[in-house]
């Protein structure tokens, strides 16, 4: 399978060890470098707390702990421009088999599709073209 891009995306660059991931993905391994590109694109989305359930609203996780690598607080407003957001920066907790949301405190939630469900997005998009 040949490489559509001959650079690495620069939001993989954000860590050390990220970086050494997606170099070798991106060499080795071309399949699993595009899955990490087409997660960060598409494995989250934001939507307004009102659109949730009550129960949907129960089993959302607050925002307060969450964190980047360098140890600063998640600013929602990173989410404005989502070519740029990367999810592999924080340490938001995700599931193999679930889908997480967290309350962002400003009538927002953010969405984060579980490892399962994104893989086959994937594959259904790839298998497309």
């Amino acid at each position: 399978m040949a490489q559509n891009s001959t650079t690495i995306d620069p939001r993989l660059y954000q860590d050390q060890e990220m970086k050494m991931k997606a170099e070798d993905n991106f060499q080795n391994d071309p399949v699993a470098y595009s899955l990490m590109v087409y997660e960060l694109d598409n494995s989250w989305f934001v939507k307004p707390v009102s659109e949730l359930t009550e129960s949907q609203k129960k089993q959302l996780l607050s925002i307060e702990n969450i964190t980047d690598k360098q140890g600063q607080p998640f600013n929602p407003a990173v989410l404005t421009n989502p070519s740029e957001f990367n999810l592999y920066n924080y340490n938001f907790a995700r599931s193999e088999t679930q889908t997480i949301g967290y309350d962002l405190g400003n009538g927002q939630v953010l969405i984060f599709y579980s490892a399962e469900k994104i893989r086959a997005m994937y594959y259904n998009s790839t298998s497309k073209k």
